[in-house]
């Protein structure tokens, strides 16, 4: 095992990381989205929306995860040449998926915003033109995802953070500075191809540095190529089904009820994709440390339970505080209209993510022992029941039906998926696990309500009601699931080992 494997960090001082890396960029987000908001106006910035959603869904497929499987495992067992075979066919499967969807995008993109999502005339331009730089910026960030899984195969979280959050400041303030001086949409996606492809070098190149065997272009046997472009493809038909629903959902809000209703519909998503972020930040970094320790079922089972404790706790208090100070915040952070418009919709877009976040770890699992089409069978199904439920909800409840049904669709299928997941990976269904947990959330839910409203009521809307509702009432949900033992001495054990040690493959772990 090379010298970079040994000197990694803990694989908690990891999770911190990987929460760093989620924490910066959304402290700018809440500064540059109602700054977007103000000055690009509802319309252009429902625009705006659409476009982003393109490069983040057209073709984006997050290949670059590849690496993030077999380097672990390959290093695991001391076979560095593998390691390297793989990341490099992993970059050349990304660089042929990557430009294959770049130029579809860019031929159809005329359509697209013709046809597709009803642009108006005055419009069509420049929106044609943001889906051409967006074609570019979605190509870079794939390849940039292949450096980035890289780092995080070798358990150097500490650079991919710090990397992504030099990414989120420059995209960040840009974005700000620009619409503050009157820029358009075409101006901000141009600033986000400059810096996506900068950041792209740099992962790159500190790839190169902690992990000196990198090649791009390598010859790769051909069972290890097989075997890679498998785990990709069913990557790239999970992304393509998870993907579509998500452009048709965009797509459908703008064709029926207008960018100005996109905006009130796109802004609280961005609330309940920053609670999911946050939990898919802190578990990333065991990703890497179940795939090198496939082989003992009961310890990948074991901190499967934990780390599902840590998503519980973090889902159900988001959920629970967008029900009771979702409404004022949204207010406070951008506007009354738009608080009026979106309250109702930030509570299902979060209990939508908070399905979604519910299932990572169960997908995780079945990703790290090879099974990977579990994922293909959850989006597909996902997609096949959300799309036609959103055209007849948004028909009857308008936006709010089309986020009820996707809410709908992801809890139908993710239930039996986790199960599923459970039985086939870990040895049977955590049923006892599930239940245990599931009593002492209640009961934190029931008392966090009453705390939050009573802060509310009590010192009025304003910034300070707010922060007084949101901190007390996230300490008392953390008390509360404390006395209830929601937290047990093996948790607490788990949790000093993981400090303590640097090399989570080597310790003993008990149940």
């Amino acid at each position: 095992m090379s010298s970079n494997i040994k000197k990694r960090p803990a694989l908690a001082a990891n999770s911190l990381f990987s929460v760093g890396a989620w924490l910066f960029p959304i402290l700018l987000g809440f500064i540059s989205t109602p700054t977007l908001v103000r000055n690009l106006g509802s319309e252009q910035y429902g625009l705006f929306a659409v476009v982003l959603g393109f490069v983040s869904y057209s073709f984006s497929f997050g290949i670059g995860k590849v690496a993030g499987k077999f380097v672990p495992e390959f290093q695991s067992l001391g076979e560095e040449r593998k390691s390297v075979e793989a990341v490099s066919a992993t970059f050349i499967v990304t660089l042929a998926i990557g430009a294959l969807g770049a130029v579809i995008l860019i031929v159809a993109a005329s359509f697209v915003v013709r046809d597709v999502l009803l642009i108006d005339a005055e419009h069509q331009q420049a929106v044609t033109y943001c889906l051409y730089i967006a074609a570019i910026v979605g190509l870079s960030a794939m390849l940039s995802q292949v450096f980035q899984y890289v780092l995080q195969g070798l358990h150097r979280f500490d650079n991919y953070v710090a990397l992504m959050n030099l990414y989120a400041l420059l995209l960040g303030t840009g974005n700000i500075i620009l619409a503050y001086n009157g820029f358009g949409i075409v101006t901000l996606l141009l600033w986000n191809l400059t810096v996506s492809v900068f950041t792209a070098s740099l992962f790159y190149l500190r790839a190169r540095r902690l992990f000196p065997p990198l090649t791009l272009f390598t010859k790769v046997p051909r069972d290890l190529f097989k075997a890679v472009a498998g785990y990709a493809g069913n990557i790239i038909l999970f992304q393509v089904f998870a993907n579509a629903l998500y452009i048709f959902e965009r797509t459908w809000v703008m064709r029926k009820f207008g960018p100005e209703e996109l905006t009130f519909y796109f802004v609280p998503m961005i609330l309940a994709t920053y609670m999911h972020g946050f939990v898919a930040s802190i578990i990333q970094a065991t990703f890497p440390v179940v795939n090198e320790m496939l082989g003992d079922r009961e310890r990948v089972a074991a901190l499967y339970r934990r780390a599902n404790k840590i998503v519980l706790a973090i889902v159900v208090f988001s959920v629970t505080t967008f029900v009771t100070c979702g409404a004022l915040f949204l207010k406070l952070w951008v506007s009354a209209e738009l608080s009026e418009g979106s309250e109702k919709l930030l509570v299902l877009h979060g209990l939508t993510f908070s399905v979604i976040a519910m299932g990572i770890l169960a997908l995780q699992t079945a990703e790290a022992y090879r099974f990977p089409v579990l994922n293909v069978i959850m989006t597909g199904c996902w997609m096949l029941l959300g799309i036609p439920m959103m055209i007849f909800a948004a028909d009857i409840w308008a936006a709010e039906g089309v986020a009820g049904a996707r809410f709908v669709a992801a809890l139908i299928v993710s239930i039996p998926v986790i199960t599923f997941s459970e039985h086939r990976f870990l040895g049977g269904v955590q049923w006892r696990f599930w239940c245990a947990v599931g009593v002492r959330i209640a009961i934190a839910i029931a008392v966090t309500v009453l705390v939050q409203e009573f802060a509310l009521s009590y010192l009025g809307q304003s910034y300070a009601g707010l922060l007084v509702a949101g901190i007390v009432g996230g300490l008392i949900f953390l008390g509360t699931l404390l006395l209830a033992g929601f937290v047990t001495e093996d948790d607490k054990e788990m949790l000093r080992w993981a400090f303590m040690r640097r090399s989570p493959a080597v310790a003993e772990t008990t149940e």
